[in-house]
């Protein structure tokens, strides 16, 4: 186990610690929300990308810009998010269309390469490449391979 007693540990005249240790007076102030913490703390949090910190601070920038109180800046930023999210299944078309594409592209790939009948009839059509010998292509792995 490691020791804390290279400056990690609390100091000796703190009265929020004993032996080395914090006080369960100390512990109570322990901030249990971003509501509660201050404004270093909750940017120290958004700048690690905590979603929650993030949140608050811009429902403290409404505080300060609009001169409104937490509960009332809360429900700006509820209409905010709301509006925000407003179109997000359209604007998400494209990702899903390309994922679904993607997905039966993968399906359709199979039999393309492992089975000599479409393997022919795609050869024929679309690529018009040289097949190798029948002796070659006995197995689906060998179709897949040629």
């Amino acid at each position: 186990m490691r020791s804390m007693s290279g400056g990690g540990a609390a100091p000796n005249n703190d009265e929020r610690f004993r032996d080395g240790k914090p006080t369960l007076e100390y512990a109570r102030t322990l901030p249990k929300t971003f509501a509660t913490m201050t404004n270093e703390q909750v940017l120290h949090f958004a700048e690690l990308s905590v979603p929650e910190a993030c949140r608050e601070c811009v429902v403290r920038d409404i505080m300060s810009v609009d001169q409104v109180e937490y509960d009332e800046a809360m429900k700006v930023f509820e209409e905010i998010r709301t509006k925000n999210r407003e179109g997000m299944v359209v604007a998400a078309l494209p990702f899903y269309a390309g994922f679904g594409s993607a997905v039966i592209g993968c399906y359709a790939s199979i039999p393309l390469v492992f089975d000599r009948t479409l393997v022919e009839w795609f050869n024929e059509r679309f690529v018009t490449a040289d097949m190798p010998p029948e002796q070659d292509l006995e197995t689906f792995l060998e179709v897949g391979a040629a």
